[in-house]
């Protein structure tokens, strides 16, 4: 999946200020998708900041971890501790119910999600009912969560397979700028829900589950017809018109749990941010 352009989320001349501009005006995201994440920025919970943007760590990213390395190490691009749906056991534990209560009606596509997360829980148990991040990661993992992500990747060229590289492209734009604008106000809602006690039960899940993560996980997959919609209001001309935007929303799903599980980030390592324009120079640099 070629084609991605750096989504710029830090200030060059601030590296520590958030800079949305320039990612909202490359995905499209305006309107009251724009306004109720500006909004979230003021949450008192870093955690609830930027409900469904901070997703994007994890579906616009390509594969990143190496194998034999201890720790796959990257560095927080938000200046506030970032949380996303990829790595709460609310989203995994939900939607695996969610799943499980379809299972005999399931596509193809949706059941390589539930097998997904059922080798998930057989691999770690006890860390797939908890919040945890990567500290280290064994090869197996590595391994678990790479055929995770590359089989998402197979699913979605196969999808796509008639179409070329830019205009793929700029539909998975539009599928990451969909799911995000359409759950840009799940916390809000979820905060409303528990507020008038119409929040979601325990539905046979872990006790330990946050109230808040946990019913926005509800409304994620709540707002999986609104997605639908939406994906269908675009005149695509291709053979994606006969794909199934539920089950990509799934698959999409599966690829930001495997990628935000494959690496951990941290969120403030201290000294001097280098701006990316940088990366590649050439110039010499003299450590005194």
């Amino acid at each position: 999946m070629g084609g991605y352009r750096d989504l710029h989320l830090r200030n060059t001349q601030s590296p520590s200020d958030l800079e949305l501009k320039q990612p909202f005006s490359c995905l499209k995201i305006n309107g009251d998708a724009k306004v109720a994440l500006e909004a979230s920025l003021l949450h008192k919970d870093p955690a609830q900041r930027l409900p469904g943007f901070t997703d994007i760590i994890g579906l616009w990213c390509d594969w990143i971890p190496l194998r034999n390395l201890p720790t796959n190490t990257i560095d927080n691009p938000f200046p506030f501790p970032l949380t996303t749906m990829g790595e709460r056991p609310e989203s995994r534990n939900v939607w695996r119910s969610e799943l499980g209560k379809q299972v005999s009606l399931l596509s193809d596509a949706r059941k390589l999600v539930l097998q997904f997360y059922d080798n998930w829980e057989v691999q770690s148990s006890k860390h797939f009912v908890s919040n945890y991040r990567v500290q280290t990661i064994s090869d197996s993992q590595v391994a678990f969560f790479k055929k995770a992500f590359d089989d998402t990747t197979a699913y979605l060229d196969k999808c796509f397979e008639a179409v070329n590289a830019d205009y793929y492209f700029l539909i998975y734009r539009i599928l990451v700028r969909v799911h995000i604008s359409i759950n840009a106000r799940s916390v809000e809602q979820a905060e409303e829900n528990i507020k008038n006690n119409v929040a979601r039960g325990t539905d046979s899940l872990p006790n330990n589950l946050d109230p808040v993560f946990k019913e926005r996980a509800y409304i994620y997959a709540d707002n999986i017809p609104k997605f639908v919609e939406e994906m269908e209001r675009y005149d695509f001309n291709g053979p994606e018109k006969n794909i199934s935007f539920e089950d990509i929303w799934w698959i999409l799903m599966m690829r930001l749990h495997a990628w935000t599980m494959s690496v951990n980030w941290v969120d403030d390592r201290g000294g001097v941010k280098i701006p990316s324009e940088y990366y590649h120079s050439t110039a010499r640099v003299y450590i005194l």
